[in-house]
């Protein structure tokens, strides 16, 4: 996957592609270098410096050991690196058992509030941030990703509702199936505070309880169907 941009702050595509296993070449550009280690789980280049994408490009396709992100298991971690797939480090499982417990992860923001508006203030450049106001609007909907999980998912184990520490006022902290969790809780504190969704996407695994298998959802993304456990990972993997 390569994407030469000129500018950014993010890119959600690179998730996308270690999901399916694949090395990325991003220009080194916003917060690009932070999600991609340059000659492990991917390659830096230099912006705007068509030549140089075009030769490491080639480079990746010429050699086959690069051409697919292979993961191991480490220490309770999925580790991810650039190499060939070995066939011996992958855990190949049947479907998942009925007794497997499954959670959610959902992150939320609420871009309403005036303690976040000010320091979110205090920690953004003046240059070069997309800084729309539009991409933390609170749309009051969220009562209706929880209705959704409530009717079409009702086997999950738990649900961990991630945020700075705010939280909106009908919320029901005492649900015996809800962990509220603050970024402060598992994000190391040399990177807080952080209004990325990138510092929290890469530290989840950090959250403590959190089940071997779950499902990471941002508040835009709603249930609107029934879905069974097996619908969402088959043979260890995600679907």
């Amino acid at each position: 996957m390569v994407l030469p941009y000129e500018s950014a702050t993010q890119s959600g595509i690179v998730q996308i592609a270690y999901g399916f296993r694949k090395p990325v070449l991003v220009t080194n550009v916003g917060g690009l270098p932070d999600v991609v280690t340059d000659g492990k789980t991917g390659y830096v280049v230099e912006s705007k410096n068509p030549n140089r994408s075009q030769t490491q490009s080639s480079a990746i396709l010429k050699k086959k050991k690069r051409r697919r992100i292979c993961t191991e298991r480490k220490s309770g971690r999925i580790q991810v690196f650039l190499g060939q797939n070995d066939g011996g480090r992958r855990r190949i499982m049947g479907k998942i058992a009925e007794d497997e417990k499954v959670d959610f992860v959902i992150l939320w923001v609420d871009g309403n509030d005036p303690e976040w508006q000010a320091s979110k203030a205090k920690y953004t450049a003046d240059k070069g941030q997309d800084a729309s106001a539009n991409r933390y609007r609170e749309w009051e909907n969220l009562k209706y990703w929880f209705r959704g999980v409530e009717k079409f998912a009702p086997w999950v184990n738990n649900v961990y509702f991630v945020t700075c520490g705010h939280y909106p006022e009908w919320l029901n902290l005492e649900h015996p199936k809800l962990r509220f969790v603050r970024h402060e809780d598992f994000i190391p504190k040399e990177c807080l505070p952080t209004f990325s969704s990138r510092p929290i996407d890469m530290n989840l695994h950090r959250i403590e309880e959190l089940s071997e298998h779950f499902v990471y959802f941002n508040d835009d993304m709603f249930l609107i169907d029934k879905v069974e456990k097996d619908g969402l990972f088959q043979k260890w993997k995600a679907v």
